[in-house]
């Protein structure tokens, strides 16, 4: 059985290189799931993700996840990163695939950074998923 956590982060992956207008900006090569720091940029990086019980039913038979999406540019400004979040923001937002085994997901919030090589802009999108337990 693959953990609910693994699945979500194939199903982003993939509708993201599947997007042109995605792969437009940001090649499907540099698109990645890894533990290492950017060495080509433009590049995005599934991150972390944070699995948190809900207890909206007396059955407690739900739990939510917020997967981390991480964009790295490397220029003088924030405008690349910031096209980069809003085109990842409305490729999952639209993607039947990454919602196909989700109760609920929505978009939950971008933070734009600036590094302080003057050069390296920084960009985290979160998500929210609602899951229904999976039995054991």
């Amino acid at each position: 059985m693959t953990a609910p956590t693994l699945s979500l982060q194939s199903a982003i992956r993939a509708a993201l290189i599947a997007d042109t207008a995605m792969t437009a900006l940001v090649p499907a090569a540099q698109i990645f799931d890894r533990h290492a720091r950017p060495e080509l940029f433009p590049c995005v990086v599934i991150g972390e993700v944070q699995e948190v019980a809900d207890d909206m039913s007396l059955a407690r038979d739900k739990f939510r996840l917020f997967p981390t999406i991480h964009v790295w540019t490397r220029e003088p400004g924030l405008v690349a990163v910031k096209a980069i979040c809003w085109q990842i923001r409305r490729t999952l937002i639209a993607s039947d695939a990454v919602r196909s085994s989700l109760i609920d997901w929505r978009y939950n919030d971008t933070r734009i950074l600036r590094d302080p090589d003057g050069v390296t802009g920084h960009g985290v999108v979160t998500f929210e998923a609602l899951l229904g337990e999976v039995a054991l």
